[in-house]
């Protein structure tokens, strides 16, 4: 097991956002350039290579494109039986707080074919990850739209915060496949530091992947996989999928079967983000009537035990779970403090 040192270091988050930041230089080199800062009373160097921004990303190809559009739209659909008379959905399984109330679907960037710019997904995640790229500052709005000097915008808030110099400190430690890697795709963006790109959301991608790691749960999963040819864990409030991304990477080479679960104005972003990644990898839509392969259309019964992930709405938790039972893991990070009470008890009870 990997041992971590004690750092008590209080990382502040003001009401303007990251409160602190250090200074860059003007022309950073492309192999990096050293930087030393003086962080809590040590003296940390590392390379500094600039900030990426959307433009440096990879670009989506048109079956990327294509294919995630009718993603979005199966799941856009599912949206709209879920709200009809069929009462496929239960009150407990439709919402309280969470911003499938608050958002139409007229407002949705992907459920509109009109708005989709499926290459800027990871800048509309404020509601997931809590920051929002594009004013550097903590909240969880998304943003009414993606302006078209996006990437000039990025480059003049360019900052390296506290957060970004303890997720260098961690990544130092820790064995490379533990190491959170964001991939350049979707619009991405942040600082290079080290080679890595550091932002707020690596920052705490990769405290949740120590916690896994320091209290012994990846350690389970690989002991079930050993035993079984796989683990299969269930992420309640899947986000925009970044978690389990990082946490299948860490697990390589064991097989882990990922079920991301959300509303359907959340889930289309996991679908969407889990689909292009693992375009290789065979990943399925759930339906009342039973699975639908995400690339090839072709609507299944059972899903095959190959497969790598299933992208399950809310109202269908219950019914999935039951058919996959039983599970390695039932995770929720950030999401069930915007629950209700029912909805909450309900999730337990799937879970137990």
């Amino acid at each position: 097991m990997v041992r971590y040192p004690r750092r008590h270091r209080q990382i502040r988050e003001g009401e303007r956002g990251l409160v602190e930041a250090f200074d860059l230089p003007e022309t950073p080199r492309i192999d990096g350039e050293p930087i030393t800062v003086d962080f809590f009373g040590e003296r940390v160097t590392f390379r500094y290579a600039g900030h990426v921004t959307p433009a440096g990303n990879r670009r989506l190809s048109p079956e990327d494109q294509d294919r995630i559009g009718r993603l979005a739209d199966r799941i856009a659909e599912l949206r709209r039986r879920a709200r009809s008379d069929e009462g496929l959905a239960s009150p407990v399984d439709l919402g309280a707080k969470s911003w499938g109330e608050t958002y139409s679907t007229e407002w949705h960037p992907f459920f509109d074919p009109a708005k989709r710019r499926f290459e800027y997904l990871r800048l509309y995640c404020p509601p997931f990850t809590g920051f929002d790229a594009l004013t550097n500052q903590i909240h969880g709005n998304p943003p009414e739209g993606i302006p078209e000097d996006v990437d000039r915008r990025l480059l003049g808030l360019a900052s390296i915060s506290p957060q970004m110099v303890d997720f260098v400190l961690d990544q130092r430690q820790l064995p490379e496949q533990m190491r959170v890697q964001l991939p350049l795709v979707f619009g991405e963006s942040g600082a290079i530091l080290d080679g890595t790109i550091a932002s707020y959301d690596s920052w705490s991608l990769q405290k949740q992947l120590n916690g896994l790691q320091g209290s012994g749960v990846l350690r389970h999963l690989a002991e079930a996989a050993s035993r079984r040819g796989q683990a299969t864990i269930a992420d309640i409030g899947s986000g925009f999928g970044g978690l389990v991304y990082q946490l299948v990477r860490a697990m390589a080479p064991a097989r882990v079967r990922v079920v991301a679960i959300d509303l359907p104005e959340s889930l289309v972003f996991a679908a969407a983000y889990l689909n292009a990644l693992w375009a290789d990898r065979p990943t399925y839509l759930a339906t009342p009537e039973g699975y639908l392969s995400t690339t090839s259309w072709r609507p299944v019964t059972t899903l095959p035990e190959d497969f790598a992930a299933v992208f399950v709405v809310n109202y269908l938790a219950s019914k999935v779970l039951r058919e996959l039972a039983p599970l390695d893991l039932i995770l929720n990070f950030r999401s069930m403090q915007e629950m209700s009470d029912a909805q909450v008890g309900h999730y337990g009870r799937i879970a137990r």
